[in-house]
C-alpha cells in the first residue's frame, strides 16, 4: 500500500509538472502572438518608409500613373515626416482613454486608406494625402506598440518581444527594396496594403492590455486578458500578478507629471537632453 501510494504521488507530480509546462509554453506562445500582431504596425512603417526608393525612378522615368517634378516629389516624401511629428501626442492621450489595442485597431484605417489612395492616384495631391496618412500611422505605432508589448509581456521574455519592433520594421523596408523595383506602381501599393488588411483580422484575436483595463477599473476584464496571455494559469498565480500590476497603476496615478517637470527637474532635464541629442544625431545622419 505504501508503494502504491508513492507511485500515485509520483504520477500526480509528473502530471502536474507536465500541465505547468504546457501552460507555460502556451502563455509564451500567446505573448509572442500578441507582440507579433501589434508589431505588424512596424512592418507597415518599414514599408512606407522604404516605398519612395523603388517608386521615384518610376515617377521620374514616366513609367508610373503619376507625373511629378522634383519639387512635388520633395513635398510628397516630406509629408510623411510631418504626419509622424503630429500624431504621437494626441495618440498618447487617446490610448490612455480608450485603450492601446482599440486605438491601434481604429487608426489602422490610416495606412489602409493610404495604400488604397496610392493605388488609384493619378496626380500628386492624392499622394500627398497618402504619405501624410502613413506618417500619422507611424507616429501612432511608435507611441503605442512598445507600450503594449511592455505591458503584456512577462519580464523574462519582454526584451525578446520588444525586438519585434525593429525586426519587422527592417523586414518591411527590405521587402519593399527587394520587390519594389520589379513590380508595377499599383502592384507595390497592393503589396504594402496587405499588411494593414491582415492586421484588421489578426488584432481580433489578442486582448487589450491588462494594465490599461486596471487603469479604468475593469478588473474582471483585466483578469481575463492576463489569464489568456499567461496560458490559463491558476487563478492564484494570475491574481498575484494582477495585484502587482494594480499597485503599479496606483503608483502611476498618484504621481501626476507636468510638462514643465521636464525642465525643472534635474534628472528629467538630463534625460531630455540625452534623448534629443540621440534623436538629432540619428535623423541628421540620414538613418
Amino acid at each position: 500500500l505504501r508503494l502504491q501510494k508513492l507511485v500515485c504521488e509520483l504520477l500526480e507530480n509528473r502530471n502536474r509538472m507536465a500541465m505547468d509546462s504546457r501552460t507555460q509554453y502556451l502563455g509564451v506562445f500567446r505573448q509572442y502572438l500578441a507582440a507579433m500582431t501589434v508589431a505588424l504596425s512596424m512592418l507597415t512603417i518599414g514599408m512606407s518608409s522604404a516605398w519612395p526608393s523603388p517608386v521615384l525612378p518610376k515617377i521620374l522615368n514616366h513609367t508610373s500613373p503619376v507625373t511629378m517634378d522634383i519639387t512635388e516629389i520633395s513635398w510628397m516624401v516630406s509629408l510623411y515626416f510631418l504626419g509622424n511629428t503630429l500624431s504621437p501626442v494626441p495618440v498618447g492621450c487617446l490610448m490612455d482613454k480608450f485603450g492601446r489595442k482599440r486605438i491601434m485597431y481604429i487608426l489602422n484605417v490610416l495606412p489602409f486608406s493610404a495604400w488604397v489612395i496610392t493605388y488609384f492616384t493619378k496626380s500628386a495631391w492624392p499622394l500627398y494625402l497618402a504619405r501624410f496618412l502613413n506618417g500619422l500611422w507611424a507616429g501612432t505605432a511608435y507611441t503605442i506598440c512598445a507600450i503594449y508589448i511592455g505591458e503584456i509581456a512577462e519580464p523574462s521574455i519582454r526584451g525578446s518581444l520588444s525586438n519585434f519592433n525593429n525586426l519587422l520594421k527592417t523586414a518591411g523596408g527590405l521587402g519593399v527594396f527587394v520587390v519594389g523595383p520589379y513590380i508595377s506602381f499599383e502592384s507595390l501599393a497592393i503589396f504594402c496594403g496587405l499588411v494593414p488588411a491582415v492586421f484588421f483580422f489578426a488584432a481580433l484575436i489578442i486582448p487589450e492590455s491588462p494594465y490599461f483595463l486596471l487603469m479604468i477599473n475593469k478588473n474582471k476584464e483585466a483578469k481575463e486578458a492576463l489569464k489568456w496571455l499567461r496560458g490559463n494559469k491558476e487563478d492564484s498565480v494570475v491574481e498575484l500578478e494582477l495585484t502587482n500590476i494594480h499597485k503599479a497603476v496606483l503608483a502611476q496615478t498618484e504621481i501626476k507629471g507636468r510638462f514643465k517637470d521636464i525642465f525643472t527637474d534635474r534628472a528629467n532635464r538630463k534625460g531630455f537632453v540625452i534623448v534629443m541629442i540621440l534623436s538629432i544625431v540619428k535623423n541628421m545622419s540620414g538613418f
